[in-house]
């Protein structure tokens, strides 16, 4: 009696952890070229070193798809050439015009990782419903997104964690997102987003951890947004 419980159960949370994707603070530096090496990859790794190999496992019209969506929300788009027995990653910034991403700044190698995970994430609905879950949920915790990322560029991409979340919901995926940041433009953007009525307050939660010292345990206390965007429970100070 207490099996037919239990392996459901043990599928469910085997799925659900299978289903969280990491992404580290600090991603792999881009690399002029890269070695082929025909591997067929479903996920990019947390450090974002297996990008080249999963950009090309892509179909073209994913490729497409993808292209016209960092188009949209980042004004730039991604193309992997292969050269020889290498691969390399371009950026379009205009038609036309496509650079190495090690000739970029920083942040483009540093963000192009996320973004890819994000956009893929979003918009399959692979397996989950081979065991009997019609709404499975997908996991993605990203570390520190805001290193090396230009100002904007953080605002960009809080807009696109808002849009992404809506795509994956129009995709039929239950997409959760977390995030461990110290970002003003990211906390403040994300009041000016639910101003903007782009997301519900009751959307976002937010954890705080506050260590005042090392022979004290950590202190976990929980913010919030109201529906006009401001932040209720927040630490004086936190941002000075």
């Amino acid at each position: 009696f207490i099996d037919k419980f239990m392996t459901p159960i043990s599928n469910y949370f085997k799925q659900t952890f299978l289903n969280v994707k990491y992404i580290a603070p600090l991603r792999a530096t881009a690399e002029r070229f890269y070695r082929i090496q025909h591997l067929s990859v479903n996920e990019v790794d947390q450090n974002g070193t297996n990008l080249p190999s999963f950009l090309d496992s892509l179909t073209d019209t994913q490729i497409k798809e993808f292209q016209n969506w960092t188009k949209e929300n980042f004004n730039f788009s991604v193309d992997i050439l292969k050269e020889g027995g290498h691969y390399s990653i371009r950026i379009s910034l205009k038609e036309g015009i496509n650079i190495n991403l090690s000739d970029m700044g920083f942040g483009y190698s540093q963000i192009l990782p996320i973004l890819t995970q994000l956009w893929y994430s979003s918009t399959k609905s692979d397996k989950n419903r081979r065991i009997g879950f019609n709404n499975f949920q997908k996991i993605i915790v990203i570390e520190q997104p805001e290193l090396h990322l230009h100002p904007e560029f953080q605002a960009k991409f809080t807009n696109m964690l808002v849009k992404v979340l809506k795509y994956a919901k129009k995709n039929g995926t239950d997409l959760k997102i977390i995030i461990e940041t110290h970002s003003d433009i990211l906390v403040n953007r994300l009041g000016d987003l639910i101003i903007d009525d782009k997301i519900n307050a009751n959307q976002i939660n937010i954890v705080i951890f506050n260590k005042e010292s090392e022979e004290q345990p950590t202190n976990i206390s929980l913010a919030k947004y109201d529906n006009d965007g401001n932040l209720i429970n927040w630490p004086l100070g936190f941002f000075q």
